[in-house]
């Protein structure tokens, strides 16, 4: 691909990702409240299981996206005096503001991880 597509495709992939975080928030919600009314959990739970793990696939392609974009710009950058390096290290920069951070689980402190899908919330 060539750069123009894949700031395309990334900006596209940024914009499901997003989508995604809603989609476990709420239902993350819905699994809270079920259990505060003392409902059965179980299909939300695994509901809830499925969307974090659509949320890391979702993650993983945006990554595999900006690493594809990184080494275009590496290559169509001259590196007579290492400014190509400098320049893929400012488009990163960049992009992760923008992108913002990126927690592994939704409701979970970084580096905090619960013990299986079915319970992250």
């Amino acid at each position: 691909m060539d750069r123009a597509e894949l700031q395309r495709q990334l900006a596209l992939a940024e914009e499901r990702v997003q989508l995604c975080i809603k989609y476990v928030e709420r239902q993350r919600k819905a699994v809270k409240r079920s259990e505060r009314r003392g409902l059965n959990t179980n299909r939300a739970k695994a509901m809830l299981g499925a969307l974090n793990a659509s949320l890391r696939r979702r993650r993983a392609d945006r990554d595999r996206l900006l690493a594809e974009l990184e080494r275009v710009l590496r290559r169509q950058l001259p590196d007579t005096d290492g400014s190509a390096a400098e320049g893929v290290h400012q488009v990163r920069a960049e992009t992760s503001r923008a992108l913002g951070p990126h927690p592994v689980v939704l409701g979970h402190p970084p580096g905090a991880q619960p013990a299986s899908d079915a319970q992250e919330t």
